[in-house]
């Protein structure tokens, strides 16, 4: 903002008419909209919060009904706020999750705000994204729908390193002050500082710092990931069935996240029989059978894996599943690729746009070409000479420092 204060409480700018909140992935930007529309809906039934990748543009994809104020109020509401009655609160989360490019994902947006009688005045957007979908394009068109006064972009502040320090000191591990040190000092304090990457990760960091000294920052997520997946079914399983368990689970996510990323899928129905012609969401099951390599092996890809998945990483979203954050069917989308190719060209033809391009990809998918680059050194040099910008805009955090160093 251009007032000589740099740091806000969210509350504090309640009026604020036009307010996008930009962070990067896992650091709070879904928690915080879902804070703020349990406060608002208390004194205003009209709040809505909606996730923006369930939009996609009228009468053109099947799986997404068009964004438009019709379908997001509807009825009396609609009606009424049209002819003048109340302030219509709107909290669209995750402009980044869409899968269209953002720059297609904000044409929507922009479309839905140009609608003939959409009162402005009594609109209350708050819009979430990622900082990569971020770009002057996207600021300069709000702008021109709001006017310079009334929108404001503004970046959540991750952690400070006195509070992971008393995270990690909680969590009851060995020696958490030096692996506090050790985050920072490969670099990865940016990712320690997110709230939901902090907390996955804890289980393996309180092993003490030894974990950090050899370990890439995708090695360390694949373990924070294995560990979440046992300890979800420790209850529900001996100890002997438990690896081959957690590999099914693995599995499984793997070809769920590359049908979410790839596929564009917004969830999972547990309604067995839909399939991708169907429109809506694809059964989950429709996508079982054979088998996924994992650490070399064939694992198959099953009933009791999806089952064990359900509560490990899913949320239920009326009635279906969807991740319970986007970051983690990116990863699992990259080992899926990483699983089905051997050459770095092939792995980079499965994250092309239609006319073969690196360019304009959704977000997701160019998080999935960073994930991809951390491992196969070709393809990185392939996107640092076509598509520099694909890792440019990507999580950083998630490369390990001496890629991070060949990037600069």
């Amino acid at each position: 903002n251009r007032t000589k204060r740099a740091f806000w409480r969210l509350d504090e700018l309640d009026d604020v008419p036009y307010i996008v909140m930009l962070g990067a992935s896992g650091i709070g930007k879904s928690h915080e909209l879902k804070r703020l529309e349990s406060r608002l809906r208390t004194g205003n039934p009209l709040t809505r919060w909606l996730r923006f990748a369930s939009f996609g543009p009228v009468s053109e994809d099947r799986q997404r009904g068009g964004l438009t104020f019709e379908r997001i109020l509807g009825g009396a509401e609609l009606e009424g706020w049209r002819r003048g009655h109340g302030v219509f609160p709107l909290l669209l989360d995750a402009l980044d999750e869409s899968p269209y490019t953002p720059e297609r994902a904000a044409d929507l947006l922009l479309d839905l705000l140009r609608t003939d009688g959409a009162d402005l005045n009594r609109l209350r957007l708050r819009l979430t994204g990622r900082t990569a979908v971020w770009s002057p394009r996207l600021e300069d068109s709000l702008t021109q729908v709001f006017g310079s006064g009334g929108m404001r972009v503004v970046q959540l502040l991750p952690l400070r390193f006195s509070q992971v320090l008393d995270h990690l000191t909680r969590s009851g591990g060995r020696a958490p002050e030096a692996v506090a040190d050790g985050l920072r000092a490969k670099g990865l304090g940016p990712l320690a500082a997110r709230p939901l990457t902090l907390k996955l990760l804890s289980p393996v960091l309180r092993e003490g710092p030894d974990v950090l000294r050899e370990t890439p920052m995708a090695k360390l997520y694949d373990a924070a990931l294995r560990r979440r997946y046992g300890e979800s079914i420790a209850t529900r399983c001996v100890a002997q069935e438990q690896g081959r368990r957690v590999a099914q689970m693995y599995a499984t996510a793997n070809r769920l996240g590359a049908a979410t990323v790839l596929g564009g899928l917004l969830s999972f129905s547990e309604v067995p029989g839909l399939t991708f012609g169907d429109g809506g969401a694809v059964s989950a099951r429709a996508l079982l059978g054979g088998s996924e390599v994992v650490d070399e092996e064939s694992v198959p890809v099953n009933d009791e894996g999806l089952d064990d998945l359900r509560t490990a990483i899913f949320t239920l979203d009326g009635g279906g599943l969807r991740w319970e954050h986007a970051s983690f069917a990116e990863f699992h989308a990259a080992q899926w690729v990483l699983g089905h190719t051997r050459t770095s060209e092939a792995r980079l033809r499965w994250l092309t746009g239609e006319d073969g391009s690196l360019d304009a990809l959704p977000a997701g998918v160019e998080a999935v070409a960073a994930l991809i680059a951390t491992e196969d050194r070709a393809a990185f040099d392939r996107l640092v000479e076509t598509a520099p910008l694909v890792l440019l805009r990507c999580d950083r955090a998630m490369i390990d420092d001496g890629t991070r160093a060949r990037l600069v």
